[in-house]
């Protein structure tokens, strides 16, 4: 029961997704302005900072566009290299 607990906790952090909505999912290169991006055109506060990886889990917003309602999810920063390579906030 205790690693179903630990399941739950780490669960719950995750951001909901909505399947059923018209998603927009920023992926890129770090420090490129994905957040900013993502926090100009959303209601969502996302951190940001001058140096790499500052995003370090997924982040939902939302927005309206032609009376439309869309969820954009902005990512961490992702680097082209063998998987061996990748750091743990790229292996999420």
């Amino acid at each position: 029961l205790a690693y179903l607990e630990e399941v739950r906790k780490h669960l719950a952090r995750l951001p909901g997704i909505d399947p059923h909505t018209r998603s927009l999912i920023i992926t890129g290169f770090p420090n490129v302005g994905k957040s900013s991006f993502m926090n100009q055109v959303t209601r969502a506060n996302v951190e940001v900072q001058p140096y790499p990886f500052t995003t370090k889990s997924l982040f939902v917003g939302h927005t309206d566009y032609d009376y439309l309602t869309w969820q954009v999810i902005d990512t961490p920063g992702l680097l082209d290299r063998p998987i061996a390579e990748r750091n743990t906030i790229e292996m999420q």
